[in-house]
């Protein structure tokens, strides 16, 4: 990498982007963040029990399911206000 100030450029963002493009150091965001996907609705009581039972962390589950952190927060929060409002209360079992 030549960062020697004749090589540098004040630029935007969006010029930045353009440029990484036409010189190929673009990531693939398809294949490099995993935070890129949606959370299926039918995965989100899945994603509630192996949080809640099974103790895997938000983390653990975006990295398996592919997708951001605040993806796995919604699932857990929609599950959490779906129960309440039909008034279960889920014991552990141990």
């Amino acid at each position: 990498m030549n960062n020697t100030p004749s090589n540098l450029a004040w630029v935007t963002r969006s010029e930045n982007a353009k440029h990484k493009q036409i010189h190929g150091t673009a990531p693939d965001y398809g294949t490099l963040r995993w935070g890129t996907r949606k959370v299926f609705k039918d995965d989100y009581v899945a994603i509630y029990v192996l949080h809640k039972f099974f103790k895997n962390s938000r983390i653990e589950l975006a990295k398996f399911y592919k997708v951001s952190r605040s993806s796995i927060d919604k699932a857990i929060n929609t599950v959490c206000r779906v129960l309440a409002k039909m008034n279960v209360k889920i014991l552990a079992i141990n």
